[in-house]
């Protein structure tokens, strides 16, 4: 924030894909009538950049609120005479519906691991503590967490009102987006990719999740994309539950992917991740029937998915054998592997256990 008040601080492309009434069907049971606002938009490109910005905006109001509170006045004024720190909170973060139930200018999908979090952890909205959520944390929730702290921590050191206020004003006045809005016929999961492969990149495991979702909308099968957010869900869980040993999502991906599929050694052979995305899974497998693999089916990705989740749990279990359901003797004998660093043997302790546990 080192840029001057009233100079102007680009801040890059939001591309954004407007909500249909269609797509709104499939979460307004869940969205607490967020569906209801004409202008819903989803986040294709520029979703860090936007969330980074909505929690330190969070933390900034509450650290002036702790301010208004100390110094017992009535609410701390902004840009003019009337405008108070309520009616700023109610500007950028949200309000409540005349049911008076709260509802979130930014946000994400019932379906994703974030939904609950962001709003009770972040936002503060202790109403949900006693409903759906469940205060589970995934490798996910703790970056969003992570990223409070780190803006609470420095917020906290800053002595001047006026000079928080100026943040806050350079924040939400001064940042500059270009905004673009993309139309019917581009293909938004195609852009998503895109956009992500330029610059600082999504990790693997995200963009093998857009992948498998856009091979299922192509397939117009529904029911999958349910199932592989279902999947996504356990596998931000397992590699986030121990939040002071984060799991490295890549490692999960690469040992499964030699499980799952077999490890040639092979110096022009592609990486895991490129075989996933660019072989395995390719787009052009929709159409192609003389491609390396045939057309891809539903049902071919259904085991692949069913079996990251299966998996997932047992990979953590190899790095918390303490946590684990194997008996004593198993738990002895995976120790001694583990302080050997388990060198090449996670893919086939990991097969080992998911077979059995198939079979029992």
């Amino acid at each position: 924030f080192s840029f001057q008040d009233g100079q102007k601080h680009y801040t890059g492309v939001l591309t954004l894909e407007k909500v249909t009434l269609e797509m709104k069907k499939d979460w307004q049971n869940n969205d607490r009538e967020a569906h209801k606002a004409e202008n819903v938009f989803y986040i294709i490109d520029g979703q860090q950049r936007l969330t980074t910005s909505i929690i330190l905006i969070k933390v900034l109001l509450d650290n002036l609120e702790l301010e208004k509170n100390l110094e017992d006045t009535d609410g701390i004024k902004w840009f003019d005479d009337s405008t108070k720190l309520d009616t700023i909170k109610t500007r950028y973060i949200g309000d409540k519906n005349q049911h008076g139930t709260n509802y979130y200018f930014f946000g994400y999908t019932f379906d994703n691991p974030s939904f609950e979090f962001l709003k009770t952890e972040i936002f503060g909205d202790k109403t949900l503590a006693t409903s759906s959520y469940e205060g589970k944390q995934t490798l996910y929730t703790q970056n969003l967490l992570r990223a409070k702290e780190f803006f609470e921590e420095k917020v906290s050191k800053l002595e001047s009102i006026e000079y928080k206020k100026s943040i806050f004003k350079k924040l939400t006045k001064q940042f500059k987006f270009n905004v673009y809005e993309v139309d019917k016929e581009t293909d938004v999961f195609m852009a998503f990719e895109t956009m992500n492969n330029r610059g600082k990149p999504l990790s693997k495991l995200e963009l093998l999740k857009n992948r498998l979702i856009y091979l299922s909308v192509k397939l117009e099968n529904p029911d999958l994309r349910v199932a592989i957010n279902d999947c996504w869900k356990s596998i931000y869980w397992y590699l986030g539950k121990d939040k002071d040993n984060l799991l490295d999502e890549d490692d999960f991906l690469r040992d499964h992917w030699i499980m799952y599929y077999g490890y040639k050694e092979d110096k022009d052979a592609p990486t895991f991740d490129k075989y996933l995305v660019n072989k395995r899974f390719s787009i052009k497998r929709i159409t192609h029937k003389n491609s390396q693999f045939g057309l891809i089916t539903p049902d071919e990705i259904e085991k692949y998915i069913l079996s990251l989740k299966e998996c997932v749990k047992h990979w953590y279990y190899l790095h918390n054998i303490e946590q684990s359901v194997y008996s004593n003797e198993v738990k002895i004998l995976l120790d001694k592997f583990k302080r050997l660093r388990y060198g090449v043997f996670k893919p086939l302790i990991m097969t080992v256990f998911t077979k059995k546990e198939r079979l029992s």
